[in-house]
């Protein structure tokens, strides 16, 4: 043990000589720092909800601090970036205005997977100019409590995709001849079945959320909360 002066303070400190042994501390150890309690029915997820007035104010903060270029006007490239925490609570596939949890394909997880993908037909006349297939782009509904309504969230093809896994769309694809799904397409009953459970059970999902205007918010990354 010394003494000494830093900072104009007098200080204290320990120095390890060759008779010091060291100790791991566990919950049982006495000197062990026990985490206060939780209060009951605290959320140790919970998020401050989204709303549409603060929706707007973020959005016009985002505006604010905005580079600008040497015109002088605003560049609109500078995004929010929000984390929130919410359950996904239903999927409303774009183009086709269809709310995957009341819709027919719901109860069948193959028929859902394969739902997801889109493949463009482009009518070339050569198959070389055919267009790759892709999960389709959609709105995803999360809990009102924590993002309202008033607001569309946009999940492009990459975003859908991440929710499934990042299972390659190409992957997805049922051919009219294939006598064995399962071995030709394994993810294909699985990915609609985990699609599904993530709504019926309500899984906690952190969400990272990217502004694009007022009431526009776009998913940019999406992961299951461990519970």
């Amino acid at each position: 043990m010394g003494s000494g002066v830093l900072q104009g303070r007098e200080s204290l400190f320990l120095v390890p000589t060759r008779e010091t042994t060291a100790t791991i501390v566990t919950s049982d150890h006495p000197y062990f720092k026990k985490q206060s309690p939780r209060h009951d029915g605290e959320n140790p997820f919970a998020s401050q909800p989204i709303t549409l007035e603060r929706s707007s104010q973020l959005f016009s903060l985002t505006q604010q601090h905005s580079p600008s270029n040497k015109g002088g006007d605003s560049v609109q490239s500078s995004r929010g970036l929000m984390a929130v925490v919410s359950p996904l609570v239903d999927i409303i596939i774009d183009g086709v205005d269809t709310s995957l949890v009341e819709g027919k394909y719901w109860d069948s997880p193959m028929a859902l997977s394969k739902f997801l993908v889109e493949q463009p037909n482009v009518v070339t006349g050569m198959p070389a100019f055919s267009s790759l297939p892709s999960y389709r782009t959609a709105t995803i509904i999360l809990d009102p409590n924590v993002f309202s309504r008033g607001m569309i969230l946009n999940a492009d093809g990459d975003a859908l995709k991440l929710l499934c896994m990042d299972v390659p769309a190409e992957d997805m694809l049922v051919e009219e001849c294939s006598k064995s799904v399962s071995v030709s397409h394994p993810y294909l009953p699985h990915v609609g079945a985990m699609l599904k459970a993530l709504c019926e059970e309500k899984a906690l999902i952190r969400w990272i959320l990217e502004q694009e205007s007022e009431c526009n918010w776009f998913v940019s990354s999406a992961m299951i909360v461990e519970t």
